[in-house]
This record gives C-alpha cells, structure tokens and sequence, in this order.
C-alpha cells in the first residue's frame, strides 16, 4: 500500500541551483532598475524603468516556480506563461526531444487525449546536440510511473 501513495505522487522541479540563480539574478535586476527609476525623478520617460520592474518580477516569479506536481489523479503543470490542472485521465502520455543543433535543451511534453501537446518548461535542462538529459529521463520515468499508477 505505501508503494501505491508514492506512485500517486510526483514532483519535479529545476534543480535548486538554478533557482537559486533565478532568484538572485531577479533581485539584482529590480534593484538596478529601482536605482535607476529613483535616479530619473519624475518625468513621463521613466514609464520604461516602471515597465521593466513589472516585467523583470512577473518573469522572476514564473521562472522560479516552475514545476510539475502530481498528486492523486491530478497534474499541475506551471509553465513559464502559463499553469494548466490535468486530469490523469486527459493524458496519453509523456514524450521526450533530445536537444538538437538548433535547440540545445532536452524538453519533455505531455501527450493529451485531445491532441494536444504541452511543454514541461520544468523539465527542459540544456544538454550536448545530441545528448540526452539524466534529470529529463528522470523526470520523464517518474511521470510515466505516475501516469501507470492510475491505470
């Protein structure tokens, strides 16, 4: 029984360093901005400073919650500009793409019973042309396993 709950259950998210990268790279990002905001006074110009702390915290956000979570017959998957909730039973499968010439980034997307095809930005990790990614086959068999454990 307790192998069947942690069948049930998935998490997957970039690794801690990459988040940790995000964040900090963020901070610093809206503290240049905010410094050169402050420095402009107020002058109809510094609408482009404002946009750029919006911009630079909405990305940072996203960027630093990706992930994809599994639990019971339940999906979610935060992308970069998007979170979709799936039902298990609205997935076909999971599919990964090697990175390649053009795309260096090993990506992994669901295969949904409509048709449809979402990216796991979660998933995606830089890797060699041609090369494939252990946490992208990591990932990819964790989700499997999940997707079986339901069926």
């Amino acid at each position: 029984m307790g192998g069947d709950a942690a069948l049930s259950r998935v998490e997957i998210r970039p690794p801690i360093a990459l988040r940790v990268y995000v964040i900090v790279f963020t901070v610093f990002w809206l503290g240049a901005v905010t410094v050169a905001a402050l420095s402009m006074g107020w002058t109809p110009s510094l609408a482009i400073p404002l946009g750029m702390l919006v911009f630079g915290a909405l990305l940072g956000w996203r960027l630093a919650g990706l992930a994809v979570l599994g639990e019971g017959d339940e999906l979610l998957v935060r992308n970069n500009f998007r979170t979709a909730r799936l039902r298990r039973d609205q997935i076909e499968g999971f599919r990964e793409e090697a990175g390649g010439r053009s795309s260096p980034t090993a990506k992994v997307f669901a295969l949904l019973r409509d048709g449809t095809v979402l990216s796991l930005d979660a998933v995606s990790m830089p890797t060699l042309p041609g090369r494939r990614s252990r946490s992208a086959e990591r990932a990819l068999a964790d989700l499997r396993a999940w997707l079986a454990a339901g069926r």
